[in-house]
């Protein structure tokens, strides 16, 4: 009986030898699948951490070199404050010339014809036989009006007058006298423009010679002469044609007159 003991420890023990080295190797078995995902899984934070950006307030890493710091200029002084780049930045817009403005249309010039008649309002010239120095006349009249509706020109009226006969005093024999006389001078106005007519409120200042002629005997009375009056004329194209009225007030012992007249003329 202990022999059959022994044999069946004997066996035990041989099945126990063999099945220790495979009892070894099981537990490596078992660990390869592992070993074989953990490079996987390892990868994968590494390829997530490489996705991840790194922020650009980072501090270096220690023993890494430091990059040069980019040259930013100047820092602003917070205290003082600044005009919006924005606004310096925005093109100025070109202004447009300011336009002329021009008043009538655009003919400053003119040149015309007077033709009228002098009323006498007064006689201080006494000669022995009274004639009058004024009666029809005939002139020429010119100016230019400025960008301002001033008119500055200038004025020539040559008046016919009259001649009379009669008995010399004192002597009883006949004898006639011719009177004549010419204004001419600077003339100052405002051109009003109302609608198609242009209303020129002036005066006219300059001599005025009041020429008799007595026998032969001719004599020159010369005098200052005021003229205020007032111009109405309507332009048509290049020409004008309008009327004068005028107060011809003379200094002296010359006399003075209204003058009544017709005028016109060419504009350019």
């Amino acid at each position: 009986m202990s022999l059959r003991v022994c044999s069946n420890l004997s066996t035990l023990l041989l099945a126990l030898a063999l099945a220790c080295p495979a009892l070894a190797d099981a537990p490596k078995k078992a660990d390869e699948p592992k070993k074989a995902d953990e490079p996987k899984q390892a990868d994968e934070p590494k390829k997530d951490k490489s996705a991840e950006a790194k922020p650009a307030d980072a501090a270096p890493a220690a023993g890494a070199e430091a990059a040069p710091a980019q040259d930013l200029g100047p820092m602003p002084d917070e205290k003082v404050w600044e005009h919006p780049p924005a606004d310096e930045e925005k093109p100025v817009a070109p202004q447009a010339a300011p336009k002329k403005v021009v008043v009538g249309d655009g003919k400053p010039l003119s040149v015309g014809l007077v033709l009228g008649y002098g009323f006498t309002t007064d006689r201080r010239v006494k000669a022995v036989i009274d004639a009058d120095p004024n009666g029809f006349g005939a002139g020429l009249r010119g100016g230019y009006t400025l960008d301002i509706q001033l008119y500055l020109g200038l004025y020539f009226n040559y008046y016919l007058g009259s001649t009379e006969s009669g008995d010399q005093q004192g002597t009883g024999s006949k004898s006639s006298v011719t009177a004549s006389s010419m204004h001419f001078g600077a003339e100052v106005g405002y051109d009003a423009w109302l609608g198609p007519a242009v209303f020129r409120p002036s005066l006219q200042i300059g001599p005025a010679l009041a020429l008799t002629d007595q026998s032969g005997k001719t004599t020159t009375v010369n005098a200052l002469m005021f003229g205020p009056g007032m111009t109405i004329f309507a332009p048509v194209d290049d020409f004008f044609i309008g009327g004068d009225f005028r107060f011809n007030l003379l200094t002296g012992d010359s006399p003075s007159s209204i003058l009544i007249a017709a005028i016109g003329g060419a504009r350019f």
